[in-house]
């Protein structure tokens, strides 16, 4: 049976589960950075910042998201909050550690093996999770064709355009175990002359090459659009590219853990291989490879802003110059010697 979701109930849904607490939410403060200059939705001091050929970010600044429990805990404290954890009941099973007592967290199931929920830290209004109802799958784990034809019925099912966000490891930006794909508002689709944030692909003509790091890209021009079909096809594209990412992070053999970010929407998927999960102490996740950034505080933007995004985004990922043989430092020069002009809103 195909999965139907009434976009205006899941909105009202989503504000009440605010109210209750279950929700952290607030309308973030936004910054859009163009190769034309700087938006933002308040007063930003000037700006002049380079970013290539990478056509735009935006920043989504939230301070709700410092709410949001750290992964990489050790030892007293990752005891302390397991203990906590364990005192509550979790509706998304015993192997979770997205630990939640909402007795409301699931929206729907999908095809049986999956939990559709919303994210309980938002920055977008609203905002989903999909996890596998078994809670012991784990998110170093490549998608499966469970995992993708799950994330295709609920991009068919809402009513408005969204896409699937995938970070296998927490190299490549993963911060909880439990197996999931996040579900996003999809920006609209623009021409090369449009101010507005928009995927990279969703862009004018999209050229892999310009960007300052890997990827690997694949129109779905001949995938079903029914939301019930069996896409064994989008299995194979996943698997061809991933083979691709493989070899790009010099990684032999299918069992061996490959750090990747994943983007799909209904028109096409990208791969994004990553070699690190941070740099100088900024971590990002696959909507942060896209240009899309969320931080929790003005002093995680003014970091940004210091190093540089597109420097940033290089050395969590794979270098184009890596691939064509030339030294890192070569990238560094051509970024640096190109700064935007700013614009003030």
């Amino acid at each position: 049976m195909a999965l139907r979701l009434n976009y205006e109930q899941l909105l009202s849904k989503f504000d009440d589960q605010i109210i209750k607490g279950w929700i952290y939410y607030s309308p973030p403060r936004t910054v859009q950075i163009t190769d034309q200059g700087c938006r933002a939705s308040t007063p930003l001091s000037t700006l002049s910042i380079s970013i290539n050929n990478f056509h735009q970010f935006e920043f989504r600044i939230d301070h709700s998201l410092l709410k949001k429990p750290q992964s990489q805990e050790t030892g007293d404290s990752k005891k302390k909050q397991h203990d906590e954890v364990a005192e509550k009941p979790n509706y998304l099973g015993p192997g979770s550690d997205l630990a939640d007592d909402n007795p409301e967290v699931i929206i729907a199931e999908v095809n049986q093996t999956h939990f559709l929920t919303f994210n309980k830290f938002c920055v977008f209004r609203p905002q989903f999770l999909l996890l596998t109802v078994d809670s012991y799958r784990r998110q170093h784990e490549p998608l499966m064709l469970e995992d993708l034809n799950a994330a295709w019925a609920v991009l068919s099912a809402l009513e408005v355009p969204y896409y699937a966000a995938y970070n296998c490891t927490s190299i490549a930006g993963a911060s909880r175990k439990h197996k999931h794909v996040q579900v996003l508002p999809r920006p609209p689709v623009h021409s090369l002359i449009d101010d507005e944030f928009s995927l990279l692909p969703d862009r004018g003509s999209f050229d892999p090459r310009s960007l300052p790091f890997l990827c690997f890209f694949k129109p779905l021009d001949n995938i079903d659009s029914n939301q019930s079909a069996n896409r064994s096809e989008l299995l194979d594209i996943y698997d061809d590219l991933l083979t691709q990412v493989r070899t790009a992070l010099d990684i032999d053999g299918d069992e061996e853990i490959c750090p990747h970010n994943v983007i799909l929407v209904k028109e096409w998927m990208m791969l994004i291989p990553r070699r690190n999960r941070d740099f100088e102490g900024i971590a990002t996740k696959a909507v942060g490879m896209m240009g899309s950034i969320w931080l929790a505080s003005e002093d995680e933007f003014n970091h940004w802003i210091a190093i540089g995004p597109t420097r940033i985004l290089s050395h969590v990922g794979v270098p184009q110059e890596a691939v064509d043989g030339s030294i890192e430092s070569a990238y560094y020069h051509q970024v640096m010697s190109h700064n935007a002009v700013p614009i003030l809103i």
